[in-house]
């Protein structure tokens, strides 16, 4: 959808929910606060403002292929940044959003990132929840 035309018949929604969709985006985009967001589930929030076919059609796809399962972990001032983040690309000069994509996903960055750690020593513990993060001296611990 790169244009208002393409918006307005994107065939999964209907006239409403297209409009709703619409209001959602312009909704949050005009949130200054999004510290509250923190507090509510992004489920709960893009429901409240595109109706629950909206939710189930457009946004739950995109959420589960952005964060899989955790999306239910998810609060709503993620969504707020997503968006926040797409009307900045477009105050650019050439009013377009200026977005890409990291051939091989983001395993090769994080690869990287592995590398790098484990040539200055850093010990990384995979596939556990972190419970506290915490600065002593000049090194950070992951507990």
């Amino acid at each position: 959808m790169s244009n208002v035309i393409e918006f307005l018949r994107f065939p999964p929604l209907s006239f409403i929910d297209v409009v709703r969709l619409g209001g959602t985006i312009f909704a949050t985009s005009r949130v200054k606060s999004w510290q509250r967001l923190e507090k509510i589930p992004v489920e709960r929030w893009l429901q409240r403002l595109s109706g629950r076919r909206t939710f189930q059609k457009i946004w739950l796809p995109l959420l589960k292929s952005k964060l899989g399962e955790n999306y239910r972990i998810t609060n709503a001032a993620f969504i707020w940044a997503t968006i926040a983040r797409m009307y900045a690309a477009r105050r650019t000069g050439a009013k377009q959003e200026k977005f890409g994509y990291i051939r091989g996903g983001y395993e090769p960055v994080l690869d990287r990132l592995r590398g790098l750690l484990e040539r200055q020593s850093v010990e990384m513990i995979c596939g556990n929840a972190v419970a506290e993060v915490r600065k002593e001296g000049h090194q950070i611990h992951l507990d």
